[in-house]
């Protein structure tokens, strides 16, 4: 896993030098973060990354690049009467009869509260389909 790691850190820096590269063009002072640490001279170029991944790879990659609360998962919602979206926490109990009070009671309000994790099985299902 660590070509991985070595794969995020080339990918970093690059966004990095674009960042500078287009501030340069528009006239604009330079960027106050500091540049991500180089690897090594001896860690391989990106073009050198194996391709395909395989799926613990994939996986891998996945949960580095997109890193959040991993006591809840995310669950999406639309309301089509508002035209609003959005995303909040997966219940085990959601619309269970006589534990689930909805709509009389708000999620955050409900006793019966029963949060789903997030776990790599459940990353892998959701990527898969």
């Amino acid at each position: 896993m660590k070509f991985i790691h070595k794969y995020i850190q080339h990918i970093r820096i690059w966004l990095y030098n674009c960042d500078i590269q287009k501030l340069e063009k528009l006239g604009q002072p330079k960027l106050t973060q500091e540049k991500p640490i180089s690897p090594p001279s001896n860690a391989s170029p990106v073009s050198h990354v194996p391709s395909p991944l395989s799926s613990d790879e994939k996986l891998s990659l996945f949960m580095d690049l997109f890193q959040g609360r991993r006591d809840v998962f995310p669950k999406r919602w639309e309301n089509q009467k508002t035209e609003k979206s959005g995303y909040s926490p997966a219940c085990q109990n959601e619309w269970v009869r006589r534990v689930c009070k909805k709509p009389q009671i708000k999620c955050s309000d409900c006793l019966n509260q029963a949060f789903i994790r997030v776990t790599e099985k459940m990353i892998q299902t959701v990527c898969m389909n």
